[in-house]
């Protein structure tokens, strides 16, 4: 049967398939975009959600053990996947305003999930004391190495010079890791979100360091902070840390002051 009728030689559509009954073509297309926008977002969130377990098994824990009358812990970054390269603070060695390099030792999850740990020496490291000062934090690194046979999961160090206050970040480490330490399964990396609060910058307009409100505690200093999952900066002070007046002020050392003088220690390309 035919779905058309015919009128003084005319085609006429039928009521149902006239364009006045036809069903508006806004209420698809806000459909489509609501399921886009939902699958989108689960899509960014499980991107995201992959970016924090990479960095997560890339955060280490140390510690620097000088017998029974100091300890120093913090957290650091495994740089370089099979030479065993990690970038932590280099105050992280001192103790009492000299260098004081004990028994140091980086704990980890091994591929079974369990905490593993490996003693590690010193590679190369900042020059002076570590300090509150531009030109101090610039160089308050050091390059620690592990020996281990199979690779490590690792971070790559983003050198980007270009940020802005407000930016979100996140910190990764172990805040009061002297608790995790003893954890078989651990240790336990922590993700702290926050932003930018300030860009430092010298006379020349360069950046000189970042300062963020993460709120940090002890044993997180060394341990990367991340701009859309990439390693944008180390964690280098919390002011708690030094008896100042505001806790959620924390200093990070931009990596693209690093990467010159780390270039050795970083896999190529």
């Amino acid at each position: 049967m035919s779905s058309f009728y015919y009128a003084n030689n005319e085609i006429l559509l039928p009521a149902w398939r006239s364009p006045e009954s036809r069903r508006s073509p806004w209420g698809w297309i806000v459909a489509l975009l609501l399921v886009l926008f939902l699958v989108g977002g689960g899509v960014f969130y499980y991107l995201d959600s992959l970016s924090d377990q990479k960095a997560k098994e890339a955060v280490v824990l140390i510690t620097n053990v000088g017998g029974e009358e100091w300890n120093r812990q913090g957290s650091g970054v495994i740089i370089h996947p099979t030479k065993g390269y990690i970038l932590t603070n280099k105050h992280l060695l001192w103790h009492e305003g000299q260098q004081a390099t004990g028994r140091i030792e980086v704990h980890f999850l091994s591929g079974d999930g369990r905490r593993e740990i490996l003693p590690a020496t010193v590679q190369a490291q900042g020059q002076g004391e570590p300090g509150l000062s531009d030109e101090q934090l610039k160089y308050d690194w050091v390059v620690l190495k592990v020996n281990r046979p199979s690779p490590l999961p690792y971070l790559p160090l983003d050198k980007a010079t270009e940020f802005q206050e407000e930016e979100n970040i996140k910190v990764y480490g172990f805040p009061m890791a002297d608790k995790t330490s003893t954890n078989e399964f651990g240790p336990s990396v922590k993700v702290l979100h926050g932003i930018l609060s300030r860009v430092d910058r010298n006379d020349q307009g360069g950046v000189t360091r970042l300062t963020h409100d993460a709120k940090s505690a002890p044993g997180m200093s060394g341990g990367p902070i991340t701009r859309k999952g990439k390693v944008i900066g180390m964690n280098t002070l919390c002011l708690y840390e030094q008896d100042q007046i505001d806790p959620n002020e924390n200093y990070a050392l931009p990596t693209f002051l690093l990467l010159e003088q780390i270039k050795n220690y970083l896999p190529e390309g």
